[in-house]
């Protein structure tokens, strides 16, 4: 389709090389004049082996240079059209990639004639290519070092071979070693021969193997550890007395009670401590004592079962004498009598 040709603004000038569709249209001002209108920066063309993209060429529109495979861009990849009328920078360029030049073999050589995209190399061996290179931790088996002779890499157990005439042997892997709870695990690598290490935490033992080796088959020696809290076991009981507890392992706290008419004495608190062991043997229960009792006139006081807890005392008047109160007293779980002293008193005589 053909748009026919364009008039000229007054005081202004338009440029264009052709009227069919799609083709642009510049229009300029004379000297102290100015475009009143759309302002367009004009058409951007196809860089050698690449394109551009865009849909209009409107203040603010965006192109985008793309270049073919083999090739990149040199320049900005996407421009955009500015207020002024003019394209923000240069269209770029399309620059062939270059691989550089190739490195000729030991007891060999390269040819070729470019290094850019789709350029060839051809190597060659020089007709007695040496000795093969040993690699570390490994054999290298030959006969001749001729053309057309064989050599057979073979690593150690633990290794693994890696690449051609320049073979390297590298480390099998073992898998990262987990974590453990209540605990820390140790080591600078997971390779063959590599060691870990765990310790726990104070309050817990190690259950399993304290290291482990990475094997030549990739696998961890032995099997993962675990860290158990420490028990301190039973506590014993106190004489005449109890002990409240809930668990018997690390930061468990025991209580000490005593029997009712007991004393206790020592700490009536232990704990499991990251030992393993209980940070108190435990108290003694020592019962209660009222004491003798207090002397009377006119009789006596028979204290036959002590003055300990639950000990009674009798008392008995002299002849002539009667009771003013109780004639027995009990040693209760406070530590006092029950009763005081009875008062004797003459028979016959009013007190």
């Amino acid at each position: 389709m053909d748009c026919g040709n364009l008039t000229s603004p007054i005081n202004g000038d338009v440029l264009y090389t052709a009227t069919l569709f799609d083709d642009c249209a510049t229009y300029s001002c004379n000297d102290g004049y100015e475009v009143v209108g759309e302002r367009h920066c004009g058409p951007l063309y196809n860089p050698d082996d690449g394109r551009v993209i865009y849909s209009n060429t409107t203040y603010g529109s965006q192109a985008t240079f793309e270049c073919d495979v083999g090739y990149e861009g040199v320049g900005a990849s996407q421009i955009v059209c500015l207020s002024n009328a003019s394209w923000s920078e240069s269209s770029p360029f399309c620059r062939i990639k270059d691989c550089g030049h190739p490195v000729s073999p030991k007891n060999g050589n390269v040819a070729y004639e470019d290094t850019e995209f789709q350029a060839i190399a051809q190597y060659t061996c020089d007709t007695d290519c040496f000795d093969p290179h040993k690699p570390s931790n490994g054999t290298v088996m030959y006969v001749s070092t001729t053309y057309e002779s064989h050599s057979q890499y073979k690593c150690d157990d633990g290794f693994d071979l890696i690449g051609g005439s320049l073979s390297t042997c590298t480390a099998h892997e073992c898998p990262v070693p987990d974590g453990i709870n209540n605990g820390l695990v140790n080591y600078t690598a997971h390779e063959f021969m590599s060691v870990v290490a765990y310790e726990c935490y104070p309050g817990y033992v190690l259950v399993g193997d304290a290291t482990r080796t990475c094997e030549s088959n990739g696998n961890w020696s032995s099997v993962h550890p675990v860290c158990t809290i420490k028990d301190c076991g039973p506590i014993s009981l106190p004489t005449n007395g109890t002990v409240e507890i809930s668990d018997t392992v690390y930061r468990s706290t025991a209580m000490f009670n005593c029997d009712l008419g007991y004393t206790l004495h020592g700490n009536n608190t232990a704990e499991c401590l990251e030992d393993g062991q209980w940070s108190y043997g435990g108290p003694s229960c020592e019962i209660k004592d009222c004491g003798p009792v207090e002397e009377f006139s006119n009789g006596n006081a028979i204290q036959a079962e002590g003055t300990t807890y639950g000990a009674r005392v009798w008392f008995t008047c002299n002849d002539g004498y009667t009771f003013a109160g109780n004639d027995t007293t009990s040693c209760t779980y406070t530590g006092e009598w029950d009763s005081k002293v009875p008062f004797c008193q003459k028979i016959g005589r009013l007190v």
